[in-house]
């Protein structure tokens, strides 16, 4: 390959974002008695739902504050370094944020010295946001035939938006979200892929993170009607988690791979692929929301197919070792639910590209 300058490379770029959030007529259910034609409910057929009237509830479209429109800006910027024709490094700064999200309730709850309740649910919660530092690689080696890239980052997620269900804490019976803790995320990522031989490919990739909680605030009293309005709620220690707890869903690990043969015979194109893939063990939550660890687990997958011209027959076979494992797990519904992965599959799939002009 020809060679050619080496050059440095920047840009840079910011946005800017406003959204007008907002809610209408509506209710949410205290005490699972505010059914439209209920007890306690509005008159009404009892197929349908309505705004619950105080105490049972909240009508969400006459409270204050109902309406939200945050704004702000975030920024990314790259620079990047051709050291040879096949290597290139590169250096990305960059933000994010998350928009936030109204609450069902703005109930009080957890009573004081004096008897009055300290912490009343935030009708809605702020944007968090994510600051991310990256340095990667791309790099092709053996006369192209490996592609090795990869990339050592670093994320700050700071004021992140929580949710919160413990009615035997006395956080009430309806789950909400705050803002709160922050987190940071190091990790390493990377692939390769190798054109081993004629036919042969093989493909690789990994991720390694460690996350930890970097803080852990107290609830603040926020009822003016309290004597401790402005202070920590000491009642519940670590709400949103302790400190160095990890990232929910957060494996510290995950690999896959894949090994594809492809070859051609009697005008016939076949292959034969067979993969696999492994996730760690991980946590559904920190703080006060039941968690769960979901162990770790590995599956795999094979097929082989044949084509000519527009037609092509492929047998196939999904998480062949039939892992039994759950992808994700709560207890929202007051019972413990699995979703589970997906059982084995043995399938064959037969297409034909009709041509035309």
């Amino acid at each position: 390959m020809a060679s050619r300058e080496r050059w440095i490379g920047s840009a840079r770029r910011e946005c800017f974002f406003k959204y007008d959030d907002s809610e209408g007529p509506g209710g949410d259910v205290g005490s699972f008695g505010c059914k439209v034609g209920g007890p306690y409910g509005p008159p009404g057929p009892t197929t349908t739902f309505g705004p619950c009237p105080a105490p049972n509830g909240t009508n969400v479209g006459t409270r204050a504050p109902n309406r939200t429109t945050p704004s702000g800006s975030r920024a990314r910027g790259n620079l990047s370094w051709h050291v040879t024709d096949d290597i290139l490094l590169y250096y990305t700064w960059s933000q994010g944020f998350r928009a936030g999200q109204f609450n069902r309730s703005t109930s009080c709850h957890l009573k004081g010295p004096d008897g009055i309740n300290q912490f009343c649910v935030p009708a809605f919660t702020v944007p968090d946001n994510v600051t991310n530092n990256e340095v990667g690689w791309k790099t092709e080696w053996w006369d192209h035939r490996i592609q090795f890239n990869g990339a050592v980052y670093q994320e700050v997620w700071s004021n992140a938006q929580t949710g919160f269900f413990d009615p035997q804490a006395g956080l009430g019976n309806l789950a909400f979200a705050t803002n709160g803790p922050s987190y940071r995320v190091r990790g390493v990522e990377p692939s390769i892929i190798a054109r081993v031989t004629h036919g042969l490919t093989i493909q690789a990739s990994a991720a390694w993170n460690s996350s930890s909680q970097t803080n852990s605030p107290f609830l603040i009293d926020n009822n003016p009607g309290s004597v401790n309005f402005g202070k920590p709620i000491t009642s519940i220690q670590n709400p949103y988690g302790a400190l160095g707890s990890p990232t929910s869903y957060s494996p510290p690990f995950s690999a896959n791979a894949r090994i594809r043969y492809e070859w051609t015979f009697n005008d016939y194109n076949a292959f034969v692929q067979v993969g696999g893939s492994h996730q760690a063990h991980m946590i559904t939550a920190t703080g006060y929301v039941p968690a769960y660890d979901i162990p770790a687990y590995s599956s795999y997958d094979a097929s082989v197919g044949v084509a000519r011209d527009a037609w092509a027959v492929q047998v196939f076979g999904q998480n062949l070792s039939n892992v039994n494992s759950s992808l994700s797990t709560n207890s929202s519904q007051f019972i413990l639910a699995e979703f589970p992965q997906r059982p084995r599959v043995l399938g064959i799939k037969m297409s034909y590209k009709f041509g035309g002009k």
